[in-house]
């Protein structure tokens, strides 16, 4: 089981093992079961920096999940909290 995003909402074959441990999966040949997928609503927005204080602006790409869809408009100014992942 791993997670596999779909391109601009349409499903591709994944080319190999994703988010799984090498020893694990050696596969190139998947099967989708349709009884088995689970969805999850997602968008994915970039934050920058307001105050760059002379300096290019730092910017960070958010995952943005369920409920939180659609929230944000472009050009807001936000507080966010939460957790970063690497």
């Amino acid at each position: 089981m791993f997670t596999h995003y779909l391109t601009d909402g349409n499903y591709s074959q994944p080319d190999r093992c994703r988010g799984t441990k090498k020893k694990e999966c050696r596969s190139r040949n998947f099967t989708m079961r349709k009884e088995e997928v689970r969805t999850i609503f997602m968008q994915r927005i970039k934050i920058q920096e307001i105050d760059s204080a002379g300096r290019t602006p730092r910017q960070i790409v958010c995952e943005m999940r369920e409920n939180m869809i659609g929230k944000i408009i472009t050009g807001e100014t936000i507080k966010l909290s939460g957790i970063i992942r690497t």
